[in-house]
Parts: C-alpha cells; structure tokens; sequence
C-alpha cells in the first residue's frame, strides 16, 4: 500500500500509520494477544483489545472522553461528534436529529441520487480497458454530490452541485483531523483557507434561507434553518460533518473492495447474488452492506480510537481483572481487534456476511457514534451493490496505475479496478 507520509507526525501516529498499512500483520499480532490479555497497559497508555472492553469504554464518557488537542484537530470548531454531554450537545442534537430524520425526510430522493450517480459513472467507464478509481472517480465524488444537494444545498441556484474547490478542500481538512495525534499551529494555519472557504460557502447558503427564499428545499441546512438553528451553530455542525463524513464513506468503499479482492471465491459469491436480477432489491442492499461490513472488519476505516481518561478509574476485562487507568492516561480502543475477538466474531479468521450487523463498530459506540451513520450506511450499500454487479471487476493491470490502496498521509486517494 503506497503512502506519502505527512510531516508533523507524534510517534503513536507513526506507529498506528505504519500498521495501518499492514492489516494482516496487524490481525496476526492480535491473534496472538488476545486469548492472553484483552486490555493491556503500559506507562500512560491504555490499550484496550477486546470486544467487551472496547464498547465498556467507547460508551462510559464520564470517564473516557476525546482529549482538547483531538476537539482541536477540527479546524471548523466543536460540533455533535467532538461535544461532550452538556445541554448545548443535548440541544443541537435534538435539532439535527429533527433535520436529517424528521417529517422532511429526504433519504427515498438520496437513493435515487446515488443509483442515478453510480449507473452513470459505471456506464461511462472507458470500454477499452474498463479502469476505474473506486476511491477518487467513484465512492468520493458520489459522497460529495450527496452532501452538497441533500445536506449543505446549492448556494445559489442553478450552480452545479460540487464546486470545483469543494474535494480537494475537504481532502485537506480531512487529512488534518485524521493525521494529527496533537495540534500543530503551523499545519492548523496552512489549513485557515481551506477553512475559510468551506464555512463561507455554508454561511452563503444559511444567509440565502434567511432572506426567505428556497425555504421548501429538501436538505439538511433547510431545515435547521427553519428549525431556528443559530448560523454559528450550523457552520461549526455542518462542516463538521462534511469533513469527517466524505473521506470516510470513499475509504470503506475503498477498503471494502481492496478485501473482497484479496478473496476472490468471495468475491465471486458476491458478485452472483448482487447481479442476479431476481433477488429483491431491498435483499440486495442489505447483502451489500453486509459484504461490505464484514470485508471492513479485517481492515477498518480507523483501526483505533482515541480517548483521554478524565478521571481516575479501572477497566473490568473478560477474565475479571480490574485495570487501573489514571487520571490523563491515553486509552487507545483497537477497533480492528475488537472486530477479531472471537467472543463477540467467532471463527473470527473466515469471512462471514450473517454476522450480527450491530456488533460491527466501523461508526463507534457510545456518545461519539458517527451521527451521520444512517447516511453512510445507505451510501456505502449503494456503491458496493452497484460495484459488486460488475462481473469483470478485478485488479487493475495496466502499467502505471497501482493495484493496491494508495494514499496521501492518512487519505485514502486510489484503488484502481478494472470492470470489464
């Protein structure tokens, strides 16, 4: 897997980078350690590998939380996944959970959108040789079209969806969050026109509806302005979201395929039942997400997670044992393990799509669960069924186009298949 490394890296980002781009090694060390230790600490840190454990920590934020240089990292400000439990995150969530799931939904017009989208990218694929960019030509571009119409709205009317700065903005205010362990001013200043330009064009949108026109629009910021959402408060909540979401569904797209290429009898069991005409769409969407999920658990879109430990306390493992985490200790929840505990995934080794979908933490757990799950899991469903249709889909073999994951930093940019 080929990967530009950033500068600015502390060593815990080196170190989870490196095994970032080595799953299997990383699933292999994990095999080893789990059967003997399930929480393992060590001089500040707080690694925490099993199943149970991860979802004990993930969801006690009275003692776990995200620490202030993490709640830095997101250039645009605090919004619902960097807040923790306070009367203002109780209030805005009630507001966005009201905006993107209320009376106004949207979610039947988002698939259409999605399907009209991936049909069109995968129809103009160049018969030739049928290369295709599963991240930067196909998931990305479809995530970005998603948001600009369904949750930010055009800014003014008959522009196109997706400027042509938006990608490679939220690209760079992406690689920022998930790059950086600490704050760093000079990296945080590089960013401010990104930045800059992001919440502008979400203040020209929120200042249009506030003049009254377009009030009936069927988006996200429609209806937080119509539900009285301050502006401040949609920018920082907005942008927020775009800058973790976008990124995110591309590269489980993108690592979904990268897995289901690394198996091809699976691949082709996929690829039977997601073309074959006569099993129900709503049957289809679901196996695909399930492909999808279960390809994601042997290589997740963010193998760990961070929290700050608040307060002195323990964490109770399988066997019992109460490991103590002081005060300002780093806990560091190894998703990719807790996804190969074979408590909670038995037989975690082989490839199984009837797993219970709601042991998966590819969105986390507890009050820092990605809000914007349900939007995911729609997307990333549509993209893998419209992919896995593709009966060629392989490997790129053509000169200069790299056949496996390639990425900038910590962005996942290409996977380059071949559809014919």
């Amino acid at each position: 897997m080929k990967s530009q490394q950033e500068p600015h890296l502390s060593i815990i980002d080196k170190g989870i980078a490196w095994l970032r781009l080595r799953p299997a090694l990383l699933r292999e060390i994990v095999y080893f350690l789990l059967p003997q230790r399930s929480v393992l600490a060590s001089a500040g840190t707080t690694f925490v590998l099993g199943h149970a454990e991860a979802l004990a920590v993930l969801e006690r934020d009275g003692d776990f939380q995200l620490s202030e240089p993490v709640r830095a990292r997101f250039p645009t400000g605090n919004f619902i996944l960097t807040m923790e439990d306070s009367e203002q995150y109780r209030d805005e969530r009630r507001q966005l959970c009201h905006a993107f799931f209320g009376e106004n939904d949207f979610s039947a017009e988002l698939t259409q959108y999605v399907q009209k989208r991936c049909d069109e990218i995968l129809r103009g694929v160049e018969p030739a040789h049928g290369l295709l960019d599963v991240v930067g030509e196909f998931a990305e571009p479809v995530a970005a079209e998603s948001v600009c119409r369904f949750i930010i709205g055009p800014a003014e009317t008959g522009t196109q969806p997706v400027p042509a700065w938006f990608i490679p903005v939220v690209r760079q205010l992406s690689t920022l969050v998930i790059t950086q362990q600490s704050v760093d001013e000079a990296l945080l200043r590089s960013c401010a026109d990104a930045r800059k330009q992001l919440c502008e064009w979400i203040e020209t949108r929120v200042a249009t509806l506030g003049a009254g026109t377009d009030l009936q629009g069927r988006d996200v910021v429609s209806n937080l302005v119509r539900l009285g959402m301050p502006k401040e408060a949609i920018v920082r909540s907005i942008a927020g979201m775009v800058i973790a979401g976008i990124g995110n569904i591309a590269a489980g797209v993108g690592k979904a395929v990268d897995e289901l290429l690394l198996r091809p009898p699976i691949l082709r069991q996929a690829q039977q039942v997601l073309s074959d005409p006569r099993v129900k769409d709503a049957t289809r969407l679901d196996l695909a997400l399930r492909y999808a999920f279960e390809a994601l658990r042997f290589n997740p879109v963010f193998p760990v997670l961070t929290r700050h430990c608040v307060r002195q306390t323990s964490i109770t493992t399988r066997t019992g044992e109460n490991v103590r985490v002081a005060a300002g200790d780093s806990v560091i929840v190894a998703v990719l393990a807790a996804m190969q505990d074979s408590a909670a995934f038995p037989d975690p080794r082989r490839f199984l799509i009837d797993r219970p979908l709601e042991k998966y933490l590819h969105f986390g757990s507890g009050l820092h669960k990605c809000f914007g799950e349900q939007i995911a899991r729609q997307q990333i469903a549509l993209l893998m069924r419209a992919l896995l249709s593709q009966p060629g889909l392989a490997r790129s073999t053509h000169s200069g186009h790299s056949d496996d994951l390639e990425y900038e930093g910590p962005y996942l940019r290409h996977l380059w298949v071949e559809t014919r």
